[in-house]
């Protein structure tokens, strides 16, 4: 039949509920995230707790050049498994070449450079384990890239 039978109707319609379950479960796990990542100021305290949790961190980085960048990512490297420099659509955005370098000089695990938080976490929402914990950090405008993405922000005639 065209439509298919009433039972792959019914798989079909479970895997879409499935699919909505875990699209929701990111969701969470975004809004998460990206809660501790606007407290850049306070990096460690932010992240303090996976020193003790034990999960893979992916970090999701942009700068402003005018940030005490090496400080911060030194704060950060006992905790972040891999690092991933992103492009910011700021005036005063550090080059995510520039941070690449930095971390890599730290002796951070580090991707190349991307040209936005958003292509970032696009490819790694797809390719991390379920446990693993991707932190969008750095400036308002890194974690407003993501927020856009992520679609966690709602407007009121939503």
């Amino acid at each position: 039949a065209r439509g298919g039978t009433e039972r792959e109707k019914t798989t079909k319609k479970k895997d879409d509920d499935d699919d909505d379950d875990d699209a929701r479960r990111r969701s969470n796990a975004w809004a998460t995230s990206l809660a501790g990542a606007i407290a850049g100021a306070s990096a460690r305290v932010c992240v303090a707790p996976l020193d003790v949790i034990k999960i893979r961190v992916h970090c999701v980085i942009g700068m402003l050049a005018d940030k005490d960048i090496l400080n911060t990512v030194l704060e950060l490297l006992p905790v972040v498994d891999h690092w991933y420099p992103a492009e910011l659509q700021a005036e005063r955005a550090a080059q995510a070449g520039d941070l690449r370098q930095r971390l890599l000089d730290a002796g951070a695990l580090c991707d190349a450079p991307q040209p936005s938080p958003s292509t970032i976490c696009r490819k790694l929402v797809k390719t991390v384990d379920k446990n693993d914990l991707i932190l969008v950090f750095g400036s308002f405008y890194t974690v407003a890239d993501v927020i856009q993405y992520s679609g966690l922000m709602h407007s009121d005639k939503d």
